[in-house]
């Protein structure tokens, strides 16, 4: 009997054991394994991408950890007292004055309102490139992993800044959409707001407009002229690209994919847009473009009444071919969301959503979505991190205000190179073994 005792005894402490080693292991083997993102509940779930579809914008709470707001917010304070600082050029249209813009885009610049003195509103363009503490968030897994669950193939960042409201100090932003100053067609990406204080109505807060990416368009565009080195406000109307039934379903019902692969598979590359000389605006040129908001406002509405009756005498015929399972050719679709203008404004003052944060917080934002912020009235900063990224498959529109250097593209994510090596080396081997004969 005594024997028999010890000897269970023995077979528990040997199974504990062994569990204790296979759990030891598995541990190791998480710590380890940095091929792929990891994507909790905590981060981003399905919930987050049907709400990001729906509304244009979704909030993901506690994204950043605190010790990761605590050593931004140490890098943004080194980088006040040290930044070169710079007047804001968005509102000149002086020949030479974008030059310090252009040139932020590689670059940590301030800039200012006002005086130098003045505190600072901006911090940017290129601190994804230049601060290591940022970048390593910038390309961290949890955000290349929210890229891919966004249907991302090839994000690339293209700008990131420091967006600041010191107190009693902070401007407003008027109302905008991000696509007006960064632009791809197809549309695609998407932009990522990381509060680093708390962000309150006191202290101006991001405000949005639910789905007014799928009910409304601004009618300006801002361009830049890169031979003479100034930017603009011009009237601007963007045609939908080539999309399917199935994809002007989803628009319809408020389910627009950010990069649809129906999209890409049948859009054709578009033409290169070539750079032209403009002389700065003057008040013939206003003239002219209230003359163009009030023809866009009449081709938009001729646009929709053709729409509604397409879509009444074809509706049928539709849903019947939906429903057998084969999709419509592709057609050409004009952008029926509504021209932004002071009776939209009037109509939507109820809609405006503002999304008070807290340290560490994340809202992703569509590029047709439209956002404001109010000044900050408030004792306390409200500082944040942007981020903005594009699908780098497609064509950059040469009148976007960022540019790449000659040779120095947009930057690929260390995950997808990675990636991306991976699934050469096979080749590599496969060449080596050849190679001998």
């Amino acid at each position: 009997a005594a024997d028999a005792a010890a000897a269970e005894l023995a077979k528990e402490q040997a199974e504990e054991a062994a569990a204790a080693a296979a759990e030891t292991k598995h541990d190791e083997e998480e710590e380890d394994d940095t091929n792929a993102p990891v994507l909790t509940s905590t981060h981003v779930s399905s919930s987050h991408v049907s709400s990001f579809r729906r509304d244009g914008f979704v909030v993901i709470r506690g994204f950043f950890r605190k010790e990761t707001v605590a050593k931004v917010v140490r890098c943004v304070e080194q980088l006040e007292t040290k930044v070169h600082r710079v007047q804001s050029p968005f509102k000149s249209q002086v020949k030479g004055s974008a030059k310090t813009l252009i040139d932020s885009a590689h670059q940590v610049v301030g800039f200012v309102l006002g005086q130098k003195t003045t505190p600072l509103q901006q911090i940017g363009h290129a601190l994804h490139k230049l601060v290591s503490d940022i970048r390593s968030e910038c390309y961290s897994d949890k955000v290349y992993g929210l890229c891919k669950c966004l249907g991302m193939v090839d994000p690339r960042i293209v700008q990131s800044k420091i967006v600041m409201k010191p107190p009693r100090h902070g401007h407003k932003v008027p109302i905008h959409s991000d696509e007006q100053f960064i632009y791809t067609k197809p549309l695609s990406g998407f932009g990522l707001w990381w509060a680093l204080d708390e962000s309150t109505t006191q202290n101006g807060c991001l405000e949005v407009i639910p789905a007014s990416h799928i009910k409304y368009k601004m009618g300006v565009r801002f361009e830049c002229n890169h031979l003479e080195k100034f930017t603009r406000f011009v009237p601007f109307t963007r045609e939908r690209p080539m999309i399917s039934t199935r994809e002007k379903s989803m628009v319809s019902t408020g389910e627009r994919s950010m990069i649809s692969t129906e999209m890409s598979s049948t859009t054709s590359t578009p033409t290169t847009i070539t750079t032209t000389t403009h002389r700065p605006i003057s008040d013939h040129d206003k003239k002219e473009t209230d003359a163009q908001l009030r023809l866009d406002h009449a081709q938009r509405d001729h646009a929709q009444r053709a729409h509604a009756q397409r879509a009444h005498a074809q509706g049928a015929h539709a849903h019947r071919e939906e429903d057998a399972g084969n999709h419509a050719q592709p057609d050409q679709v004009s952008d029926c969301r509504q021209l932004w203008s002071k009776k939209e404004a009037k109509q939507c003052k109820q809609e405006w959503k503002a999304l008070c944060m807290d340290p560490g917080d994340l809202v992703i934002l569509h590029p047709y979505v439209l956002h404001r912020s109010d000044a900050n009235r408030s004792q306390h900063p409200r500082r944040a991190l942007t981020v903005h990224l594009v699908e780098g498959s497609l064509p950059w529109d040469e009148k976007n205000w960022i540019q790449p250097k000659p040779g120095d593209d947009f930057e690929k994510f260390p995950q997808l190179l990675r990636k991306e090596e991976l699934a050469r080396e096979p080749e590599q081997r496969g060449t080596r073994r050849g190679g001998g004969g």
